[in-house]
């Protein structure tokens, strides 16, 4: 429902099998299991690549922010090719992650739908809508935005700084988000 799709994600469990090679690979592996997509408005199963582009590349990101216990997790552009709605709700998971599951995430990001939800829930956290301990709480020691900028051949860093409601205090710099 996340996705807002109409494919649906069904696990499919490897059944017994009757011969000897199958019980030995089951009995060294386990039961496999495979993730089938299915499209709801025909039941006609899918692959990633017939969901389109967007799709594929989430599913990496979201399947590792589930699974993953405590782990520093580097994000390239996890906004390519996904519709503005999922890049809010893929902020949305990125901070469930960081508080349910111990991820600490390094994003390389130009979407300014996911920096602004990040900067929305900051805001519903500082005026009580989101309590301190609710999964999408998030404050500034929660948060560092880094930009990265070159001036005459030379890149350097600058932190932007947030306040708790989640207003940038710095100016955008050079132009981004006019």
């Amino acid at each position: 429902s996340k996705l807002n799709t109409t494919y649906q994600l069904r696990v499919i469990k490897e059944e017994e099998s009757n011969h000897f090679f199958g019980r030995l690979k089951q009995k060294l592996l386990g039961k496999q299991r495979e993730l089938q997509f299915v499209d709801q408005n025909s039941n006609t199963p899918v692959t990633p690549q017939e969901m389109g582009l967007g799709i594929s590349q989430y599913l990496p990101i979201l399947v590792s922010g589930k699974l993953l216990k405590n782990h520093q997790i580097l994000i390239e552009q996890p906004e390519l090719h996904l519709h503005p709605a999922l890049q809010c709700e893929i902020g949305d998971e990125f901070i469930r992650s960081y508080h349910e599951n111990g991820n600490e995430f390094f994003i390389e990001s130009h979407s300014e739908h996911l920096l602004l939800r990040i900067m929305k829930r900051m805001r519903q956290t500082a005026n009580g809508e989101l309590p301190k301990d609710h999964p999408l709480a998030l404050t500034p020691d929660d948060v560092c935005l880094l930009y990265v900028d070159t001036i005459d051949g030379n890149t350097f860093l600058k932190e932007l700084e947030i306040d708790s409601d989640g207003t940038l205090l710095d100016p955008w710099p050079n132009g981004f988000f006019e």
